[in-house]
């Protein structure tokens, strides 16, 4: 579980120390590239915990009572969860 740790932690560092300046449309590309490569180098293990992590968040989306707004997750979120959940890893989509 190495590796998924270490996107979990460059991720998080990412959000936590970048401000306006480097939330730039090429900073953000190369810090999907760079966990894209990350995830590429993922245990069978990892991986399967990646797509349970996309396939529970879908599901529980799905699970509210009728009376909970869902989060409606937009159509490309939808099916960036859905590949994913089927083990589906890729990079950057335009």
């Amino acid at each position: 579980m190495q590796n998924l740790a270490a996107v979990v932690l460059e991720c998080y560092a990412f959000l936590v120390l970048s401000d306006d300046a480097d939330l730039n449309a090429d900073r953000i590309v190369n810090q999907i590239e760079t966990i894209s490569h990350m995830i590429e180098n993922f245990s069978p293990q990892e991986k399967a915990a990646l797509s349970a992590a996309a396939l529970e968040r879908l599901e529980k989306d799905d699970r509210r009572p009728a009376q909970v707004p869902k989060n409606q997750f937009e159509s490309a979120e939808r099916d960036f969860l859905f590949q994913i959940s089927r083990g589906e890893f890729s990079g950057p989509v335009n």
